[in-house]
């Protein structure tokens, strides 16, 4: 029998899933038949991708956050049409203002 990836004879061959979407009910083309080397490594590749992934969601998750807290200090701060105000500098005093409200709930513990 050959690994699907290297393409070397083996004894010891298994199936590796590319993706666990259909897991219990894959197609052929969701599994590889892999030796073991190949599918260690292939292991590898997809953990990395799947970190990848949820870092990726991570960071837009933060980023959604923190839109979402600038639009709500801009509009107690200047109203619903804060648009008419905001200049280069409105991002920065958010920042600024947020980072002096985490330093004093940090105290607060």
């Amino acid at each position: 029998f050959l690994c699907q990836d290297c393409g070397r004879p083996s004894q010891s061959l298994s199936v590796h899933h590319l993706t666990y979407d259909r897991f219990g009910h894959e197609s052929m083309s969701d599994l590889r038949v892999l030796c073991t080397p190949c599918h260690d490594a292939a292991d590898e590749v997809r953990e990395a991708e799947v970190r990848a992934r949820a870092q990726q969601a991570w960071d837009h998750a933060c980023e959604d956050s923190s839109n979402r807290a600038y639009d709500t200090y801009m509009t107690k701060k200047h109203g619903e049409r804060y648009d008419l105000v905001e200049d280069e500098y409105s991002r920065e005093k958010f920042e600024a203002w947020r980072e002096k409200k985490e330093e004093r709930e940090w105290y607060e513990r």
